[in-house]
């Protein structure tokens, strides 16, 4: 049985539920979104969502995901339903594993080029100016952007990051400006949901690269 304490952890947090084969069902690009709302004494993660695909997942083996600013944790578990009515559905995960947690640090920094609005950066008039790049990379902790002109070492701004699922604001300090005039810049605190839009889009770059790689060998 799996230390319930390593549960407990993931209670109020989001969850994203896929397939774990091909067997039918939603799959890894459409994945059934819920909330964890507890943990039952037989080790079992409960989640409600309003998501009525997930009753196509019922008694089948899926791959559960939450990210957040601390990582990815990922497990593969059985899906169960236990109660159901219109609008709510609230299911069982029983985990065959403990699960892994993927810490940004062990990230590596991924190759994504999207749109990116500079805000709130102060000139020498004492004005905001607004600037517009794209990224060259990024990771759970910051982003490297094409086009760093006006930004210094030390600088805080915000960002405006247009992600594939959606635009995210986040404040970010430069770390440093390369020769090429690109910057690299650390994200700072923010809110969960926009810590895990990130840590999403960096996982699915990484994994797409993963199986690029492997589609080549």
């Amino acid at each position: 049985m799996i230390d319930q304490a390593k549960l407990n952890v993931l209670v109020h947090a989001k969850m994203r539920m896929y397939a774990a084969d091909d067997g039918g069902g939603p799959g890894a690009d459409a994945p059934v979104e819920g909330t964890v709302i507890g943990v039952t004494d037989r080790s079992q993660l409960e989640l409600s969502t309003s998501d009525d695909r997930v009753l196509e997942l019922d008694w089948h083996d899926v791959h559960a995901e939450s990210g957040s600013g601390g990582g990815m944790f990922r497990m593969l578990a059985t899906l169960e339903i236990s109660a159901h009515r219109p609008g709510t559905t609230v299911c069982l995960l029983s985990p065959h594993t403990a699960g892994q947690v993927h810490q940004p640090r062990e990230w590596l920094r991924v190759r994504t080029q999207v749109p990116v609005h500079v805000t709130n950066l102060v000139g020498g008039s004492g004005e905001d100016r607004v600037s517009e790049t794209v990224s060259l990379d990024m990771s759970g902790g910051g982003v490297r952007l094409q086009d760093g002109t006006g930004l210094k070492v030390g600088a805080t701004m915000t960002l405006l990051i247009e992600l594939p699922s959606g635009r995210v604001e986040v404040d970010c300090q430069t770390v440093s400006v390369g020769r090429d005039g690109s910057a690299g810049l650390r994200f700072l605190r923010r809110p969960e949901a926009v810590s895990q839009q990130i840590t999403r889009h960096v996982y699915d770059m990484q994994l797409g690269a993963r199986r690029a790689t492997r589609a080549r060998a």
